[in-house]
């Protein structure tokens, strides 16, 4: 079985990213209205207006924190009563983290306190995910030095500078604010070392590869100051925005180049210094096992980051038990067609080419998805700097006033090592990142559901759906469905790699004993990933978890209505339900499919059908 393919992280949460260093790790700067004024109770008698004001002022709150998440999340600030202030990449540091845990418990506080009977139906479903996510956010404070802001491939260091190119220019003022956030790297990057420093003071220092590889990264993107990406994207910006004089134009670019060559490469250079430092005498060599409390911290960021309600235990037996199916059917299908094998090593698609694949896509999911709006995108390909470093592919979250402006990105270094890009376009585009994100925003839901970080929901539908593109892909259906289930299966791999490195302490010869199980003997293929896993702990899930989680919603759909069962139905169903704990979407899908009771599955309290 072949794992190169895959690729550790395929969707660049531009907003999500941030938004979970707001709300998992909280960096967030203190506002002069945060202090410990927040009313124990209101004097307010409607219950709904008391929730929508809590919910807004949580909104408020996650993206006003820093410039660049409200830039990325909000195209009219003043449209929600957002005041921009002076620019900032926001705060990393133990107190922030602090503040926001303390103001994010005051608004958990006032949440047990409303009396929900007069709630409608969509207010009732916010509020419970709202009430979840802040009751998990408890845990917070247990957990302040086991967050990680630099790895190598989803860490700040290794995202920002895409942030930065994709930053939203509205108007001329946004360049000067744009400058003054690369004038600000430098602050924020000493904060993240100090940051560091104190993780390994406590031994909570990342693993020695993971530094190693962040550090390589860091090198990488500063190697050639004079043509880093930075400079040409934005003087290509320049001269393309309307209503500049050639002075102006000048004048913009001068005072990037400096930004850029005096602050942003500087930073860069320090930070990767400084963990290279740090890392000197850095024995570590393992996942979240090394650390004290490190279980438990991996039960909780998984609770948190993917939306479960399993235990470890179960995650583990609901991936044995699909796998098995998967591998069963599979042999089946063999035995039938002894050609199938071949076949599933090389498809045939309809489409070849990134442009034809999206447009052949964006047709053929109108059988089975609910109609969209005019999506349109822009296809551009990683700047060759950060080719080794980033995911072979990902898609850039639009702002919530604006969602019809989409990017994608392809990455050409990596790219050649998948011959699945139609399935990978899928996952990031049609009817996936791109078709989900989009479909959502245009339902106009309470904007506090889409800055709250909902990993699992969000990879989930895209690996659920990545798996089923290749039934869009005018193929044999035993062959559409054999990819499908090998695509799951190896997927699975990855999932109890991830459980067995970072909760049962596998160390390098144990991951190869497990993939020898598997079939995959290649020394360097079980050392890269085993550095992913110990680099990115949990991450594997978001995708593994929370794609089998819409698998087994549908099979229990199609279990309760029986020929009722509509794809499509069921598709619009949770397109629409949108991002939520996986446990609150199979609450609302039973009321959806008119049952009253069930058996447990996510989490959920025990019922059967009516």
């Amino acid at each position: 079985m072949n794992l190169k393919y895959k690729r550790p992280i395929s969707y660049l949460l531009a907003l999500l990213l941030l938004l979970s260093l707001l709300t998992v790790t909280a960096c967030k700067p203190e506002k002069e209205d945060e202090k410990d004024d927040t009313p124990e109770e209101t004097a307010l008698t409607d219950d709904s207006d008391e929730f929508d004001r809590i919910s807004n002022d949580l909104f408020v709150y996650y993206v006003s924190g820093d410039t660049l998440t409200l830039n990325y999340m909000v195209a009219s600030p003043e449209a929600f009563d957002i005041e921009v202030g002076t620019p900032t990449l926001g705060d990393y540091t133990v107190e922030s983290m602090e503040k926001a845990y303390k103001f994010e418990q005051k608004q958990l506080k006032l949440l047990k306190t409303l009396n929900t009977e007069s709630f409608n139906d969509e207010r009732l479903f916010t509020y419970k995910v709202l009430l979840q996510t802040l009751e998990q956010y408890e845990k917070d404070d247990d957990y302040f030095y086991y967050n990680e802001p630099i790895t190598p491939t989803i860490g700040m260091q290794a995202e920002l500078p895409i942030l930065f190119v994709e930053y939203h220019i509205y108007a001329k003022e946004d360049f000067d604010t744009y400058i003054a956030l690369l004038e600000d790297v430098p602050r924020y990057f000493d904060q993240i070392l100090a940051y560091e420093q104190e993780k390994k003071d406590r031994d909570l220092f990342m693993a020695s590869s993971a530094a190693i590889a962040s550090v390589a990264q860091m090198r990488e993107f500063t190697a050639d100051p004079e043509t880093n990406l930075l400079l040409h994207t934005f003087d290509a910006r320049v001269d393309a925005f309307e209503g500049l004089t050639d002075e102006e134009r000048a004048d913009l670019k001068e005072r990037n180049r400096k930004a850029v060559l005096e602050s942003v490469v500087p930073a860069y250079n320090a930070l990767a210094d400084g963990i290279e430092k740090l890392n000197e005498d850095n024995t570590r060599d393992g996942g979240l096992t090394d650390l004290e409390n490190g279980t438990d911290y991996f039960e909780y960021y998984i609770e948190q980051a993917v939306g479960t309600q399993r235990s470890v235990e179960e995650i583990e037996t609901l991936i044995d038990d699909i796998m098995t199916e998967d591998l069963q059917v599979m042999l089946r299908y063999m035995i039938t067609d002894e050609s199938l094998l071949d076949q599933m090593m090389d498809p045939v698609y309809p489409e070849t080419s990134p442009e034809a694949i999206l447009d052949y896509l964006m047709e053929a999911i109108e059988e089975d998805y609910p109609p969209r709006e005019d999506q349109g995108y822009t296809l551009k390909t990683v700047d060759p700097s950060m080719e080794e470093h980033l995911s072979p592919a990902f898609y850039l979250i639009p702002p919530i006033d604006q969602y019809t402006s989409n990017v994608v990105y392809l990455n050409n270094g990596k790219m050649a090592e998948s011959t699945a890009l139609f399935s990978v376009l899928a996952h990031e585009a049609y009817p996936g990142h791109l078709y989900q994100t989009v479909y959502y925003k245009s339902q106009d839901k309470d904007p506090i559901l889409q800055v709250l970080s909902t990993g699992g929901y969000v990879e989930g539908w895209a690996t659920y759906v990545e798996h089923r593109s290749y039934e869009l892909a005018e193929m044999d259906e035993t062959l559409a469905d054999a990819l499908r289930l090998n695509d799951e299966y190896t997927l699975g791999i990855y999932g109890k790699a991830d459980i067995g490195v970072n909760y049962h302490g596998w160390d390098r010869a144990a991951l190869g004993d497990y993939l020898a199980e598997q079939g995959v003997t290649d020394t360097a293929v079980v050392n890269e990933m085993y550095d992913a896993l110990i680099a990115e702990p949990g991450n594997y899930l978001k995708y593994c978890l929370g794609g089998l989680e819409f698998s087994n919603l549908r099979q229990i759909a199609e279990d309760e209505l029986g020929k009722d069962f509509d794809v499509l139905e069921y598709h619009t169903f949770i397109l629409e339900t949108g991002p939520a704990p996986f446990n609150i979407i199979e609450d609302a899908m039973y009321e959806w499919m008119g049952v009253e009771e069930k058996t447990t599955t996510s989490g959920s309290a025990a019922k059967k059908a009516a």
